[in-house]
């Protein structure tokens, strides 16, 4: 239904990308939207969501990858290094400045018969699959074929698929330069824990994208930012005793980036923190 109706509803859900900031940007947390049109942020630009996108998908990617919270609270090179050993991570890659519509995407969805997704992902990432796999063949056959050739071959065709490798990692940490390899499987999760940020004016082809609670989980600033005349939001949280907190991070991200301010309509001249600190407190009994 939001494929043949993109504009009713409008349906929008947002996420936290944390591995990538423009020059002067004090952190590297950002907030990227997702719509049946446009996916995206004022840090790195929008583009047209992909057809094979997903809504239980991307509502799961907002709501649900709590990873957001260890690389928010407790974002150190160790616990990075944990979520990666143990694969904890819940968040998803997003393949942002990636057209579709290649002739070997077509072909597999035409003739192989594969998905939009599945042919999408494989057109994509054939380049740099390929090379990552040719150094690992190059390897495997030093240590198990090459053998019958001599020593000298074997270190030959090791070292080869080595420097394969190497050049491929080395390769992912200018995007600028060859976009295509920074989606390298395996070298990402490298980047990431690490802590790399990918730090210029234009995003990177690949982006790691998790909860949006880092950020507003409201959906309040997109709105601002679309300028919507009334918004009516519906807060339910599993506390009892909520303090608002998530809306009061909505209005301070507004505030700070100059998007909007806030008021009591009953009281203009009064803070509207005032207003939202004497509301009463639902204790889960009354």
């Amino acid at each position: 239904i939001l494929r043949a109706n993109p504009y009713c509803p409008l349906h929008m859900n947002t996420a936290t990308s944390c591995d990538f900031r423009r020059p002067g940007d004090k952190t590297w947390i950002g907030e990227i939207s997702f719509t049946a049109l446009h996916t995206g942020s004022d840090r790195t630009g929008y583009l047209h969501t992909p057809g094979h996108q997903k809504l239980a998908k991307t509502v799961a990617l907002g709501g649900g990858a709590t990873d957001a919270q260890v690389l928010g609270k407790m974002d150190t090179m160790t616990m990075r290094m944990i979520l990666q050993a143990l694969n904890l991570r819940m968040g998803d890659f997003l393949l942002f400045s990636v057209t579709s519509g290649s002739r070997l995407e077509r072909f597999m969805r035409r003739v192989v018969g594969c998905s939009r997704r599945f042919s999408w992902n494989c057109a994509t990432r054939f380049p740099s699959i390929t090379l990552t796999w040719l150094g690992y063949a190059c390897m495997f056959w030093a240590l198990t074929g090459a053998r019958k050739f001599g020593r000298r071959q074997e270190m030959a065709w090791f070292l080869f698929g080595f420097s394969i490798l190497i050049a491929l990692f080395i390769l992912s940490f200018f995007g600028y330069i060859a976009s295509i390899f920074t989606i390298a499987p395996g070298f990402r999760e490298l980047q990431i824990g690490t802590r790399y940020c990918h730090e210029s004016e234009d995003p990177p082809v690949i982006l790691y994208v998790t909860d949006g609670g880092l950020q507003d989980c409201t959906g309040l600033v997109q709105l601002m930012r679309r300028r919507c005349k009334l918004i009516l939001m519906a807060i339910g949280f599993e506390c009892p005793r909520d303090e608002l907190n998530q809306l009061r991070d909505a209005m301070h991200i507004a505030q700070e980036t100059r998007i909007g301010s806030f008021f009591d309509l009953d009281e203009p001249k009064r803070d509207i923190k005032i207003t939202l600190d004497d509301l009463p407190n639902f204790n889960g009994t009354d």
